[in-house]
Order: C-alpha cells, then sequence, then structure tokens
C-alpha cells in the first residue's frame, strides 16, 4: 500500500459511517485518493440504511480488502464520538455539579453568535438579510475576522429555501473570491431542498444532514419558508418549531441563524414566541440601492453587542462587507407606517388616548383579537414605539404609552394630529 494518505479521506468516510449521506447525496472522492480510499468510499456510500448497516458494509470492505487494515485504522481514529444527544439532555444533575466550574461559552463569531444557539436575522425585503448571512458564512468558514470580530473557524451549511441554485451559487463564488477562499474551504449549501420543519422527521434529516458535514453554524433562508402554511401569529403554529430548532442547536452543538422578514409596518412578522424563544434577535436595516447596512440586536442573551454597521462592496464576480462605525440613517425622516394594520391602529389610539391598558384598546379596535393585540403590543415594544406607562412590578396590568420616537413619526409623517402639544418634557 502506497504510505501517502489523503488528508481528508478518513475524516470524510468517518463522517460517513456516523451520520450518512447529507440529505442523499454521498460524498465524492477527491481526485488525489488512492484507488484503496476511494473503493473504502464507495462501499459505505452503497448503503442506504442506518449506521450500523453502513458500518457493516465497512467492516466487510476492510476485512476483505489488502489495503484495508490500515484504511480501518485511520478511519476509526477519525470517526467522532457517538453520543444520544436527547438522553444527555435528560441526564439528572444535581448541586454538587452545579459547584464546578461552569463550562466556558463556546462562540462561532466572539461576542455575537454563539454555539448551541438560535439566532434570528430579521429585516425589510431588499435589506440584504441573504448577502450579508453569506458574508458571514464565508468568513466563518474560511476562519477570517467578520466585521472586526474575530471568529471560530468552522464549516457551515447553508440552507436556500428562497434564491435558487444560479442565484445562490453566484453569489457564494462571489464571496468566495472576495475572501480569497479555497475549495477546501467548508462551506457547504443546499438550494430549494423543500424541508418542512413543522415536520419532526424532517427536522432530523435536516439535523442528519448538518451532522453529516459537522456543521458549526447552520443558516435557513427564510422561516416564512420552512413553515408554510402556518399561521405566524399563532403561538401554537410556531412554538413547536421554535423547540426544534432550539433542538437542532442543541444536538448539533451549532449555532442556528434563521431569516426572517419584516411586516408592512416595519416589525417582525409573527408571534411573540419567535422573540421569546431565541438567543439573538438582530435587526437588519438597508436601502436597497444603498451600500451601507446597519445592525441592531433588539434581544440578547449570551452577549451584549452594541449597534453596528457595515459597507457592502459589490464588484465583477466578488461580493463582501467591511465594518463601518455604526450612524442611524440621517437626515431621512422615517416613512409613514400603513394605516390599516394592528400596529398603526394601535400607534393611533394611544396618540389619541395618552394611555391605554389592554381592554381598553381591546374596547377601540373591535375587529383584533386579544392575541394579535398582545402578539403586535411585544412587537411594538421591540421596535422602541410604546412603553409601560406604568411602573407596576412586572405581571402587573400593563398600561402602554407611545414613546418620543413614535410621537416624533406621527407628528413628521402628520398621520394623526399631534397628541401633546409638548414633547421635550416627554
Amino acid at each position: 500500500m502506497s504510505d501517502f494518505t489523503p488528508a481528508t479521506a478518513p475524516s470524510t468516510i468517518a463522517r460517513l459511517i456516523e451520520y450518512g449521506p447529507a440529505y442523499g447525496t454521498a460524498p465524492n472522492a477527491e481526485p488525489d485518493w488512492p484507488p484503496a480510499w476511494a473503493a473504502a468510499l464507495a462501499a459505505v456510500a452503497a448503503v442506504t440504511g442506518t449506521r450500523d448497516q453502513r458500518m457493516d458494509a465497512f467492516d466487510a470492505f476492510t476485512h476483505t480488502h489488502p489495503e484495508g487494515h490500515t484504511i480501518r485504522q485511520l478511519v476509526f481514529a477519525a470517526l467522532p464520538p457517538s453520543e444520544n444527544r436527547l438522553l444527555s439532555n435528560r441526564f439528572i444533575f444535581n448541586a454538587a455539579d452545579a459547584f464546578k466550574p461552569p463550562p466556558t461559552q463556546d462562540w462561532c463569531i466572539d461576542g455575537l453568535l454563539a454555539r448551541r444557539s438560535l439566532n434570528i436575522l430579521v429585516g425589510d425585503p431588499g435589506s440584504k438579510k441573504t448577502l450579508l448571512a453569506l458574508d458571514l458564512a464565508v468568513c466563518l468558514a474560511a476562519g477570517k475576522p467578520w466585521l472586526g470580530r474575530s471568529v471560530h473557524q468552522c464549516p457551515v451549511l447553508f440552507i436556500d429555501e428562497e434564491t435558487g441554485k444560479p442565484r445562490l451559487w453566484a453569489r457564494i463564488h462571489a464571496s468566495l473570491q472576495a475572501h480569497n477562499a479555497t475549495p477546501e474551504t467548508p462551506f457547504h449549501y443546499m438550494s430549494l431542498p423543500n424541508f418542512d420543519l413543522r415536520d419532526p422527521d424532517e427536522c432530523e434529516r435536516l439535523m442528519q444532514a448538518a451532522q453529516s458535514v459537522n456543521a458549526g453554524l447552520i443558516v435557513i433562508d427564510a422561516l416564512a419558508d420552512v413553515v408554510r402554511g402556518s399561521d405566524e401569529n399563532s403561538v401554537l403554529a410556531l412554538q413547536p418549531f421554535i423547540l426544534r430548532m432550539r433542538y437542532l442547536a442543541e444536538a448539533t452543538h451549532a449555532a442556528v441563524l434563521i431569516l426572517h422578514h419584516n411586516n408592512k409596518s416595519g416589525i417582525f412578522r409573527g408571534s411573540s414566541v419567535i422573540s421569546a424563544g431565541v438567543d439573538l434577535l438582530l435587526n437588519i436595516e438597508s436601502e436597497p440601492d444603498s451600500p451601507r447596512i446597519n445592525l441592531q440586536p433588539l434581544k440578547t442573551r449570551d452577549a451584549a453587542p452594541e449597534p453596528f454597521s457595515a459597507l457592502a462592496h459589490f464588484a465583477p464576480g466578488r461580493f463582501h462587507l467591511t465594518a463601518q462605525p455604526f450612524e442611524a440613517d440621517e437626515p431621512a425622516p422615517p416613512p409613514a407606517p400603513p394605516r390599516r394594520t394592528t400596529a398603526t391602529a394601535i400607534l393611533d389610539t394611544l396618540a389619541e388616548l395618552k394611555e391605554a391598558d389592554t381592554q381598553q384598546l381591546l374596547a377601540q379596535l373591535n375587529s383584533v383579537t386579544l392575541g394579535t393585540l398582545r402578539n403586535t403590543l411585544h412587537q411594538l415594544k421591540l421596535s422602541g414605539l410604546i412603553q409601560r406607562a406604568d411602573a407596576g412590578p412586572k405581571g402587573s396590568k400593563a398600561s402602554y404609552q407611545l414613546t418620543v420616537k413614535a410621537l416624533e413619526l406621527l407628528t413628521i409623517n402628520d398621520t394623526t394630529p399631534p397628541p401633546i402639544s409638548n414633547h421635550d418634557d416627554d
């Protein structure tokens, strides 16, 4: 047997044995692999069954091939630890365990994107969500700092349910070129795989695909496409999905980043369970014809990043971002919110009443359900347009009023008469 062992061969075969092919597609042998290694990969890839069946096929090959013993030793050394991660999460710990130093936080991107975390990037159509996510993913896979933040290099799996293969391929090519990545950069992607993540079996298939490439970051573009047909405003519809995505992050030890859209009022669509269930809710703002991108954390658990900005650079066959000092977009005034929405109806009502609780708002908005009202109030609070008017303890009956930001928006756009004569006192 040749002394030459391809660097990627043992780990490639080991991952294929442990996790199976990524969504039905087994890896191919590299051109420099010796015939024995290519044959070993082919023997495992020919099996479509369970892990045990793949291992049986590998055993049969290595016990009959003249070079099988060496291949077997190297592949076994590369096998990832086998574990039932669901059962390990049900282990009962005690106070003695908690007295030990807690595990350190593992980061994909320092101070922003943690391992085993669920994250949502939300913005308007045309705000460059996909481009930003691709730039982030390529930098992470290549081990390059992203917008001035250190990264911990790891494989990436990008799930595209919106763009389509030709356009996505071109965007990935442009980003890889701009960041001087190589063909060996561990960036993996699937275009229009038609995942329906309302289905637990589909979530399991996505988990297996991520584990087959040892992904440390899983990007899903976009939320609406993987829960299609569900009522985004329904807690009952979305909570199982959010819980499955959290289990996906835990089971793969990866950061899960989901792209999501704002509604016509510029607030993220859907139930408050979205923001309640995530570790990072990151808002992106960028005009379609402007290269400037502003990013603002609306909710964080693992860190408290300040708002930050980026500048998009486009050139033939190349695309990348560079860090910029954060500046709110000025001097253009914010657009008037659409009139026929629950959000703007609440704003108009609070402008008229100055202050109101949930029951008072329901009485004014008689066509709105309590669930929709609560979801919209939660979104308006996250967007900085309303605030608690009372100082009662958490859990007490809440009364709401407009913030200065909302008062300025309504006054500038003349959508309703100014509700207060002097804003300087607020």
